[in-house]
């Protein structure tokens, strides 16, 4: 229970009772002490013939007004944490989508650079390799110049059927 619900409740209970201004000081007196049986006994008699004075009504059941004070001023108080834990819990989870967005975003900018330089390399790999086993076959039947002619339009031609997405 917060300090501040239970402060709003705390000036209506207690047992002592407030100053009273000195005009009213002679007007409520405070209840007589309970006589010794022996005592009540002897004056039974004698108030037996005066008239009864009504009873008077209870008061206040004090600790029941205190038990409802406390338990309201306890939830009120979890309503409030459970308010604050839900703003923080709020605030936590959009600063946890903000990083997931950022750190998604650099993942993918270095994962792209890392693919574009893997097939830049494996494109030119290919080209090579490809241009050196044509070139070996092509030894035996042409001459040379017609070979470096063969291997440089076969070399264009690869290039441009790799570079072309549409080409099969």
């Amino acid at each position: 229970m917060s300090a501040k619900a239970l402060k709003l409740h705390l000036p209506h209970f207690g047992t002592a009772h407030p100053p009273r201004p000195a005009g009213l000081q002679g007007l409520h007196q405070e209840p007589a002490p309970a006589k010794p049986a022996a005592v009540a006994a002897s004056t039974d008699k004698t108030q037996a013939a005066a008239p009864a004075r009504p009873a008077k009504p209870a008061g206040p059941d004090h600790a029941a007004i205190l038990a409802a004070a406390v338990a309201a001023a306890r939830t009120e108080a979890e309503t409030s944490a459970r308010q604050a834990f839900e703003a923080e819990r709020a605030r936590d989870a959009e600063a946890f989508d903000a990083h997931l967005a950022l750190a998604r975003q650099q993942w993918a900018a270095e994962t792209a650079d890392t693919l574009q330089a893997s097939l830049a390399s494996a494109h030119e790999a290919m080209e090579a390799r490809i241009c050196d086993t044509l070139g070996r076959i092509l030894v035996p039947f042409l001459s040379e110049a017609v070979r470096a002619q063969a291997l440089s339009e076969m070399s264009a031609m690869i290039t441009r059927l790799l570079s072309d997405p549409k080409a099969p």
